[in-house]
């Protein structure tokens, strides 16, 4: 929390996934952040639903990308080398329009839906 001022993580990714590193993983993370698990000891952990709804986080797991594809992404996320690039805001009650638009492949970057 401190070397975001606080803000929190957008995205924790742990190689480790025992109860202690899961946990603090979770507990770094900001508003909408996502935790990623990627294998290790793969132990259970608590997670508190208020938490969970209070931070709309998301918890996710994969076991899809080799050692040599982790270390890669790592590298790049340290260099800064990229970013999530939010081209679009739309009001949420244009969601189904912008769906269909994602469907045609026709948004750069990425479209955000604001709920106000």
């Amino acid at each position: 929390m401190e070397a975001t001022g606080g803000r929190g993580a957008d995205v924790v990714i742990d190689f480790v996934s025992s109860q202690s590193t899961l946990e603090t993983g979770f507990a770094a993370l900001g508003q909408g952040g996502r935790l990623v698990t990627l294998g290790g000891h793969g132990q259970d952990f608590k997670v508190s639903a208020r938490e969970l709804l209070n931070k709309e986080a998301m918890v996710m797991g994969s076991r899809y990308a080799t050692k040599q594809e982790c270390l890669d992404t790592l590298a790049l996320a340290a260099r800064g080398d990229f970013w999530p690039m939010v081209t679009e805001v739309h009001p949420f009650t244009e969601a189904d329009k912008v769906h269909a638009r994602l469907a045609r492949h026709e948004v750069i970057g990425r479209a955000a839906l604001t709920m106000v």
